[in-house]
């Protein structure tokens, strides 16, 4: 007890840089550890079920643990460094948002999964997986626009007011059109 309590004292007195240097090693074995712990069991997991919808789960899963974990770990570095507040405050902003777009680009991965899983249950459904992975892939895509220019600032007041009156004059312009399309969708899916 006495030796480990000389160990700590003796760390404590470390150079700054040592002491930095050891908590970002902790930090990384931590992460790893981590990583491999939830991605062994989930594939375990998916090993005993009979359906690839799980396999792909994880697949994506696993793919989206690296990026998200290495900026965790960089956050955490940067905060145990003594930046000027101004220059940590930018950092730690741009490290949640680029986590928010990492996080949305494998939610958008997650949700073209589950919609190929749902058209590969009936051969019909086939013909809309283009359209359907398209509309996904737009939809993600101005979703994290819009958290970017919201987190640099930009106010969104003016777009959704134009967004919102233009899509009222289009929807009345091609009341006709959208409807007929939205039928041969429905006619489609139906059978």
């Amino acid at each position: 007890m006495q030796q480990m309590i000389q160990w700590k004292d003796h760390i404590l007195h470390l150079h700054p840089w040592v002491l930095f240097l050891i908590e970002t090693v902790a930090l990384i074995a931590g992460a790893w550890v981590f990583r491999a712990l939830v991605i062994g069991r989930l594939k375990k997991w998916a090993k005993r079920t009979t359906t690839t919808v799980d396999d792909g789960l994880v697949g994506v899963l696993e793919s989206a643990i690296r990026p998200l974990l290495f900026l965790g770990v960089l956050a955490g570095v940067l905060n145990m460094l003594e930046l000027p507040p101004k220059l940590l405050k930018v950092s730690n902003r741009v490290i949640t948002l680029a986590v928010l777009i990492v996080g949305l680009y494998f939610l958008s991965k997650l949700t073209q999964l589950l919609l190929q899983a749902w058209i590969n249950r009936e051969p019909e459904r086939a013909s809309v997986a283009d359209p359907a992975k398209f509309v996904v892939k737009i939809a993600f895509a101005g979703l994290a626009a819009m958290i970017v220019l919201d987190n640099l600032g930009i106010s969104l007041t003016a777009v959704w007011t134009t967004l919102g009156v233009g899509s009222v004059a289009v929807a009345l312009a091609l009341q006709d059109t959208l409807s007929n399309f939205f039928s041969g969708v429905y006619l489609r899916l139906d059978r």
